[in-house]
């Protein structure tokens, strides 16, 4: 079963798999076509795979088994790098900052996000509690934010210090009447930053809402 993909500008896809598994792809005009499969990745189901936002090479992944890590994909053989202590429950989001090289944010069912300098992964440079498992994060299209599908927590707004790299919970949205397993920022024609416009969605009761902050 594929539970996450990420997809590149270029062409190169990459899928996470129910079995610990990853794929990298290579999208052509007619066809899909796996240039790589890497077995034994993660111990466990792995829910959260993603490109490095400016090396071409690195991708990172998350899993059941605590495990987030990151992989040189010219030389798949092994992780680059494994970090099995900070988590304390599955990684389910891996999320490169589109601002900074450097900067990538994990959700946890842990019930935290956390915010990585990928140069030293022994440990976050920060986290936050966000009140239940965070699904998914994303991040806002013109500034250091994330809007964050927190399952039992609701929908969680979070702001990311320019300078410190300080995750700061600002609002969250509690009137889904389920756990909420989506979140995206939306860009309206004529809006600015100032009015930031979100959809989300939640699971049992098959509901999508989009609301102002």
């Amino acid at each position: 079963m594929a539970t996450c993909l990420d997809w590149r500008s270029d062409g190169a896809l990459a899928a996470s798999a129910a079995d610990g598994s990853f794929r990298v792809m290579r999208e052509d005009a007619s066809a899909i076509e796996i240039v790589d499969t890497v077995e034994g990745a993660h111990d466990l189901e792995m829910w959260a795979i993603a490109f490095d936002a400016t090396r071409a090479d690195v991708l990172y992944t998350g899993a059941d088994d605590c495990a987030f890590k990151a992989w040189d994909l010219r030389d798949a053989s092994r992780a680059q790098m494994v970090n099995r202590k900070t988590h304390c429950a599955g990684v389910t989001c891996v999320v490169p900052s589109p601002r900074d090289e450097n900067t990538v944010v994990t959700g946890s069912y842990d019930d935290h996000v956390r915010l990585w300098d990928v140069r030293s992964m022994k440990s976050p440079v920060s986290e936050l509690n966000v009140g239940g498992g965070a699904w998914r994060c994303r991040w806002h299209p013109t500034r250091n934010a994330l809007a964050c599908a927190a399952m039992g927590g609701g929908a969680v707004l979070v702001d990311v210090d320019d300078a410190s790299g300080a995750l700061k919970e600002v609002f969250t949205y509690d009137e889904h009447e389920s756990i909420v397993y989506g979140a995206d920022w939306v860009q309206l024609d004529g809006d600015d930053d100032s009015s930031d416009v979100l959809v989300t969605c939640s699971f049992y009761d098959k509901s999508v809402r989009c609301w102002h902050v």
